[in-house]
């Protein structure tokens, strides 16, 4: 698929500033979800396939005592900010 049609659909949710409700990892990092609040009824699910390097950073050093799994859904302190889609070194893949 085109990047720039990929980095579109990415758009079309509108995920600036909204709530990333989940992140998930399945089969040791080869797929990826990435769930973002939509409205009161639903919300977006961000799927990436095969994938080849999955880096990220939590809060756990500085959050305190409260576990994620324990907040609630005004209490995530989660937004999303930048989603680019760009060529990757390697064929056939994209850096997200």
């Amino acid at each position: 698929m085109d990047i720039k049609k990929i980095q579109e659909m990415i758009n079309e949710t509108n995920y600036w500033d909204k709530r990333i409700l989940d992140i998930q990892s399945n089969f040791f990092g080869d797929e990826i979800n990435i769930y973002i609040e939509g409205n009161d009824n639903s919300c977006w699910k961000l799927c990436f396939a095969s994938c080849y390097q999955v880096a990220y950073e939590t809060d756990a050093d500085w959050r305190g005592d409260i576990e994620v799994r324990d907040m609630k859904k005004l209490q995530l302190g989660y937004y999303g900010h930048t989603i680019s889609v760009l060529e990757s070194e390697l064929p056939n893949f994209y850096q997200v």
